[in-house]
């Protein structure tokens, strides 16, 4: 990979610095899959954590998060504005194929990446930070210590990690696709830090993005009631497009005052 494909960062003016304040999106996804269930937590940990799974696994709809995932890439590249994700074995592979056809500046896509999984990182991360317009992000792990699990190492590591990726500079919105455990994770990370900021969970995509529309349809709509619809809609290039259409003039209007 190149040397100038990725960099360390562990703080929010290191990433400032480093990418610039243009309007960004936050993208949220998985696609669920069976997830294995740590042996070190109690029977009552792992029971709740298998029917967790389950539920998110009852509901999921691949297909819909990847042409989710692949018509936001493609609408938010075409408008000259950034995505920014955590890399997920799912999710960079559609990411790169929507990208690829697309003459993006550099640092158009921004993969996080926690230093704790660094020897794990899939070739299709490593493929799509050495993609021109890439850059991969490390942050920084959790430093072992004595006194907790790697289970705990490794939470508090990516709690490090969602707190550095919501705060890319130039946030306009952040949309929440399929998902499991990460996704209300993440979500709750973004409206604490960003109360004010745009936020849309695709319900039609199923899983852990359906429950946050489900629970709170106001909030996860973009704050437009009549955005309900649109979020359930498997219309994506459309659902895609409005989004930005509702977001960017937005933040046009703020940077002018």
């Amino acid at each position: 990979m190149r040397s100038d494909a990725y960099a360390r960062v562990a703080t929010d003016r290191q990433i400032r610095d480093l990418v610039g304040d243009i309007p960004t999106i936050f993208l949220s996804a998985s696609v669920p899959y069976e997830r294995e269930v740590p042996k070190t937590i109690s029977a009552a940990e792992r029971r709740s954590a298998k029917l967790l799974n389950q539920r998110y696994l009852a509901n999921a709809q691949p297909a819909r998060v990847r042409s989710a995932v692949i018509a936001l890439t493609r609408a938010t590249l075409m408008r000259k504005a950034r995505l920014a994700f955590g890399a997920h074995p799912s999710i960079s592979p559609m990411v790169l194929a929507a990208a690829r056809d697309v003459q993006a500046p550099k640092a158009s896509v921004l993969i996080f990446q926690s230093e704790f999984f660094e020897g794990t990182v899939p070739s299709s991360t490593l493929e799509l930070a050495s993609w021109e317009s890439g850059l991969l992000l490390l942050t920084r792990a959790e430093a072992p210590r004595k006194d907790q699990s790697e289970d705990q190492r490794r939470a508090r590591s990516l709690k490090r990690m969602r707190d550095l990726m919501v705060s890319v500079p130039g946030l306009c919105a952040s949309v929440f696709v399929g998902g499991m455990e990460g996704v209300p994770a993440e979500a709750n990370i973004v409206c604490e830090r960003h109360p004010q900021l745009p936020v849309y969970a695709l319900a039609s995509t199923g899983s852990a993005a359906r429950e946050l529309s489900e629970a709170d349809p106001a909030r996860y709509n973009g704050r437009r009631p009549e955005a309900a619809k649109l979020m359930a809609s498997p219309s994506y290039s459309v659902v895609a497009q409005q989004i930005l259409d509702d977001v960017l003039p937005m933040r046009d209007a703020r940077a002018k005052q």
